[in-house]
């Protein structure tokens, strides 16, 4: 068995030889950080968003999820079970399979993330590095007037004009001919 030291507390330790004389370096000293000449180092300051772009990459090679997967079943499973009711108070609640629940959460962490950074967007028109809740509201309402990435594009209806008057007007124009 190899030799331990067992050293109290409160006594200094000798610091490892890195120059000519031995230094006695108390724990205190060590906690401190102060340097060979007995002035205490200040502690190394960042940059104002270095950490927060930092983090951010950290987040963004990230696989995993953000929300939690039980709190996110409950959730789904207790909306699906107050419309269920709403629609038939005598029906059982409804049934999901397994596979239901990544997918889904999937699509709702890409609908926030995407949500957030328009929100963000909205707040550096606002000349606001702060995102707010009316930011985010404007990005809904923006959304809710056909400009929604998660709907396919379909092609604009007039409403003036039917299935049966698009035919009659083509015959019109081939008859004119």
């Amino acid at each position: 068995m190899g030799r331990t030291s067992q050293t109290d507390g409160n006594k200094p330790h000798k610091e490892k030889r890195s120059g000519k004389k031995d230094k006695i370096v108390t724990p205190e000293a060590i906690k401190k950080r102060i340097n060979k000449d007995g002035s205490e180092r200040k502690k190394a300051k960042w940059h104002p968003g270095t950490v927060d772009k930092r983090e951010a990459a950290k987040i963004q090679r990230r696989t995993d999820l953000l929300l939690r997967k039980k709190p996110f079943e409950r959730l789904v499973r207790g909306k699906m079970a107050e419309i269920q009711r709403e629609e038939d108070p005598t029906g059982d609640d409804p049934r999901f399979k397994r596979l239901v629940f990544p997918v889904l959460q999937e699509a709702t962490e890409r609908y926030l993330v995407v949500l957030y950074k328009h929100g963000k967007r909205a707040s550096a028109h606002g000349k606001r590095v702060t995102l707010m809740g009316r930011d985010v509201r404007l990005i809904c309402a923006i959304r809710e007037g056909g400009n929604n990435p998660f709907e396919p594009n379909l092609p604009a209806t007039t409403g003036s004009r039917t299935a049966g008057s698009a035919s009659s007007s083509s015959e019109s124009s081939s008859a004119s001919e």
